[in-house]
């Protein structure tokens, strides 16, 4: 049998690249040769030697057709060009391929020209124009495209959805550059303090940063306060105080938003898992519900809902539900403090523990009313929302995280800006607002035109390694994700099925 030659690829690749330059060296000299001595002549007002490359070389070697100074000046010169030109070669290649990687070798299927006319600067901010908004940035900056290195942006109209993993760049290559890009207000919660730190000193340049951090995640002070239950009972700057109706001289409060903000801080504080009771936990989120709008309606501290809880047969709520007019809400909130006693200390115990984050001292510094001489400001969602100042909610998760007030103040921040968006031409921010929001934001609500949510996603399959952000999981902002309760029914459904 007759032995197989063994291949050896590596060999025959170097063979061709010799042969190669083999003859790419004969047709430089011989060319080169070729075109020095016809300019040379040329140059010196001789007869043109002869054409052919081969007759030419063999008269040269015989003499007949002799080399001139002129010719070898004319060598010299194409020499130099040649090297220049090789030189400015392997710079182009240098720059384009030290940072090569695999989505540059894919360009050519990507999208470019016509495909994202609508995203470049031209496009982006043509659309801007339409829209009405006022901003020296065409739109939200996203990036630069692979081939041609051309710009591109997210409109003031459109949320952005970032999904990546740990460690991808996405807090500085997508949040930090839309928030240095309002023109107005900026929003951008987070459980770390890069953010604050990296857009903070050029935020300060337009307006005041506002950073809510009530576990200390960047070690701020608490140099300002915020009341939620402003959210409920709107601030009058006239009076510093609660705004109420000129006839009545009722608290103008909202029964929705008190049901509204007692829904999120349930959703917020709720433990992942946690098994709900279709009784308890429907009546305990009614009930802190109601002691939020009594609270506002008596223009009390927040904390005061805790001590309420505590004792469900004081009859202070219920007496500043009927004293402003809001006589059913007073009436089901003294039918829960009569309920049978254990009936009514499985409600009133469920809210006391969803609310278990105002005994946290650390916490209620940041959201009840200071001493008179500390003389702190107070924030107000709805000056903000009219301001170019920044706001930064931190939080940690886990146990004793301040979640749901980051929920609560970041809800109100959102509502406002719907509030001033409605009331604008063609219900649209003519300043756009970005906000930022980091893990566990999925119960946020959906933003008005002008106000840019710009969220960011871990894959789910590192859920298990790495904390999870929005719609993911556990977060300061809510608890499971909907992409989680959804793929749980699924697999439920199919064990049904298989039995």
């Amino acid at each position: 049998m007759a032995q197989r030659r063994q291949v050896d690829a590596t060999s025959q690749k170097d063979q061709l690249i010799l042969t190669v330059a083999g003859i790419a060296f004969v047709v430089l000299v011989v060319g080169g040769g070729w075109v020095s001595m016809h300019l040379g002549y040329a140059l010196d007002g001789r007869p043109a030697p002869p054409s052919n490359p081969a007759e030419l070389a063999a008269t040269i070697a015989k003499g007949t057709t002799p080399w001139t100074s002129s010719a070898t000046h004319v060598a010299i010169a194409l020499g130099v060009v040649l090297v220049v030109l090789f030189i400015l070669v392997l710079l182009v290649i240098a720059r384009t391929g030290r940072k090569t990687l695999r989505p540059d070798r894919a360009a050519r299927h990507m999208a470019a020209g016509g495909d994202v006319a609508h995203m470049n600067a031209k496009g982006s901010r043509a659309k801007a124009t339409r829209l009405g908004t006022e901003s020296a940035s065409p739109g939200v900056p996203l990036g630069k495209t692979v081939r041609g290195r051309s710009g591109l942006f997210s409109s003031w109209e459109d949320m952005i959805v970032v999904v990546a993993g740990p460690r991808t760049m996405k807090t500085t290559a997508y949040a930090i550059p839309a928030l240095l890009a309002a023109p107005g207000a900026a929003l951008a919660t987070s459980n770390k303090r890069d953010v604050v730190d990296a857009t903070r000193d050029v935020r300060c340049r337009l307006g005041q940063a506002w950073v809510f951090d009530p576990q200390r995640v960047a070690n701020e002070p608490a140099t300002w306060w915020w009341n939620p239950l402003t959210y409920i009972a709107a601030h009058d700057p006239a009076t510093g105080r609660a705004r109420r109706d000129p006839h009545t001289g009722f608290v103008l409060a909202d029964e929705s938003r008190a049901e509204k903000l007692a829904g999120q801080f349930v959703a917020s504080s709720r433990p992942v898992g946690a098994r709900t009771d279709a009784y308890f936990d429907t009546e305990s989120e009614n009930l802190i519900g109601l002691m939020l709008l009594a609270a506002a309606c008596g223009e009390e501290p927040v904390t005061r809902v805790y001590t309420w809880l505590t004792r469900p047969t004081d009859d202070t709520p219920t007496d500043l539900l009927r004293d402003n007019g809001f006589v059913l809400q007073e009436q089901s909130l003294f039918a829960l403090a009569h309920l049978p006693d254990k009936q009514r200390e499985g409600v009133y115990g469920t809210a006391r523990s969803l609310m278990g984050f105002l005994r946290n001292r650390a916490m209620v510094s940041w959201i009840t009313p200071p001493p008179a001489s500390a003389q702190l400001r107070q924030f107000h969602p709805a000056e903000f929302a009219r301001s170019r100042e920044t706001l930064y909610p931190l939080s940690r998760e886990g146990e004793g995280s301040a979640g749901p007030l980051v929920a609560a103040l970041t809800v109100a921040v959102i509502d406002a800006l719907e509030e001033l968006a409605t009331a604008s031409p063609g219900g649209r921010l003519t300043i756009p607002v970005p906000g930022r929001a980091g893990r566990g934001s999925q119960h946020l609500p959906l933003p008005q035109p002008g106000l840019v949510l710009l969220t960011l996603r871990i894959p789910r399959h590192h859920h298990r390694n790495h904390p999870p952000e929005l719609g993911s999981g556990r977060g300061g902002l809510g608890r499971q994700g909907h992409g989680e309760a959804v793929v749980s029914r699924q697999r439920q459904d199919l064990r049904r099925r298989r039995r």
